[in-house]
C-alpha cells in the first residue's frame, strides 16, 4: 500500500512542486533500479530542483527531464542530482584563475620573492681590445676567453601593506663571485691564466601588478672588481703581467613576471642598463721591470645584462647575459717616466644560472 501512495505522488507530482519540506518526508525505500526512482536522503532548502540521492547517477521522475548526479569535489561522499549542468564545473568557469604564490609569502605570484637566495653558474667568458693603437700593422686585437664558474648570494626585502607609494616596494642586495682560467690571444698567446670576477650592487624598486603580470622597475649602486693575472712570456716572447679593473655603475632595470604554464609556475624576464660612473685601471708593469703600477682613468662606457628565468617553488633557472662596452682611458705615467694607456675594450658573459630561495622573509 505505501508503495503505491508513493508511486502516485511521483507520477502527478511536477518536480517543481517538490519542496525540501515534501523531499524530506519522502525517505521510504524505494528501490534503486528503477530510473524513475530512488531513495531521498536529503535536499537543499534553497531549491526545488535539487536533491542529494543514494543511488545510481541519472534519474527521471514521471513528466520531468533527467536528473543527473554530480560529486561535490570537497565532499566525495555527497552527489547531488540536478536536471541543469554541473553546478560544480559552472561554479569553476565563473571563478578567476588562481595561482601559486612564487617563493615567498607577500601574497601576490607576481611580486619580486623576498627572502635569502644561494645561486650558481658557469659562462662564457670572452673580453676584446679591437685593433689597439700603437701596434702593427696591422693593429692588435687583443682576446681573453675562457670558462667562468660562479656563485652568487641576494638578499630582498619588501614593504607590503604599507600605506600609499610606500606599498610594495622592494629592496635587494645581491653579490656574485666568478672565477676561470682563460686564453690571452694578442702579442703572441698563453693559456690557463686566472681571472677573477667579483660584483656586488644594492638597488631599489617598486612591484606594479597588472592583471596577470608583474612589472617591477629599479634603480641602485653596483661595483664590479677585476683581476687578470698575464704573467709569464707568451708564444712570441712577450712578457705578460697582471691587471686589475673597478668600475662603480648605476644599474637601471625591470623584471617583468608573468604565469609560465597554469601550474604556479611563471617566468620572469630582466633587462638592465649599467652607466658607468667611474672606472679605474691599474697595470702592474712592475711585474715586467717597467716601475711603479700604472693607475689610468676609464670613466666612460656603459652595460648590459639580461636574463630569462624559469621559476618554480624555490627554485629558479635559466640563461643570462653580462656585457660592458668601456672607452679608451687617458693616459698615466709612473715615477720611471713609463706611461700608458687602457685600449677601448668590450666584455661579453653569456651562461646558465640556477638558484635556490632558502630563507622567507
Amino acid at each position: 500500500m505505501l508503495y503505491r501512495i508513493l508511486l502516485f505522488v511521483f507520477v502527478l507530482a511536477p518536480p517543481a512542486a517538490l519542496n525540501a519540506q515534501s523531499l524530506g518526508d519522502i525517505r521510504g525505500s524505494i528501490s534503486p533500479t528503477d530510473n524513475r526512482s530512488a531513495r531521498f536522503l536529503n535536499a537543499y532548502p534553497q531549491t526545488e530542483q535539487q536533491a542529494i540521492f543514494e543511488y545510481q547517477p541519472v534519474y527521471r521522475m514521471a513528466g520531468a527531464a533527467p536528473y543527473r548526479g554530480y560529486t561535490d569535489p570537497n565532499n566525495p561522499s555527497v552527489t547531488v542530482f540536478s536536471p541543469g549542468p554541473n553546478p560544480y564545473e559552472s561554479a569553476k568557469v565563473a571563478q578567476a584563475p588562481t595561482y601559486t604564490p612564487m617563493r615567498s609569502s607577500q601574497g601576490n605570484p607576481f611580486a619580486s620573492p623576498t627572502g635569502l637566495e644561494l645561486g650558481l653558474d658557469f659562462s662564457n667568458y670572452g673580453y676584446t681590445e679591437p685593433d689597439v693603437p700603437g701596434t702593427g700593422p696591422p693593429p692588435i686585437t687583443v682576446k681573453i676567453d675562457g670558462l667562468h664558474y660562479g656563485a652568487h648570494l641576494a638578499g630582498t626585502i619588501a614593504s607590503r601593506g604599507a600605506p600609499g607609494f610606500l606599498n610594495n616596494l622592494f629592496f635587494t642586495g645581491d653579490t656574485r663571485f666568478s672565477y676561470g682560467q682563460v686564453d690571452y690571444e694578442g702579442s703572441g698567446t698563453s693559456k690557463d691564466k686566472d681571472n677573477f670576477l667579483w660584483d656586488s650592487r644594492l638597488v631599489a624598486g617598486k612591484d606594479i601588478f597588472m592583471g596577470e603580470a608583474g612589472f617591477s622597475p629599479y634603480v641602485g649602486l653596483g661595483y664590479r672588481f677585476l683581476f687578470n693575472d698575464l704573467q709569464g712570456r707568451t708564444s712570441t716572447g712577450v712578457f705578460g703581467y697582471r691587471r686589475q679593473s673597478q668600475y662603480v655603475y648605476m644599474p637601471l632595470g625591470a623584471t617583468l613576471r608573468f604565469d609560465a604554464f597554469g601550474d604556479g609556475s611563471r617566468i620572469s624576464v630582466n633587462g638592465e642598463y649599467d652607466y658607468l660612473i667611474l672606472g679605474r685601471q691599474k697595470s702592474f708593469v712592475n711585474d715586467i721591470a717597467l716601475g711603479d703600477p700604472l693607475n689610468n682613468k676609464q670613466d666612460k662606457g656603459h652595460g648590459i645584462r639580461g636574463s630569462i628565468m624559469y621559476e618554480n617553488g624555490s627554485w629558479s633557472v635559466g640563461p643570462f647575459f653580462n656585457y660592458w662596452n668601456i672607452g679608451t682611458s687617458d693616459v698615466a705615467c709612473n715615477s720611471s717616466a713609463t706611461c700608458g694607456f687602457e685600449p677601448r675594450n668590450q666584455t661579453m658573459e653569456y651562461g646558465l644560472k640556477a638558484s635556490y630561495r632558502f630563507w622567507n622573509f
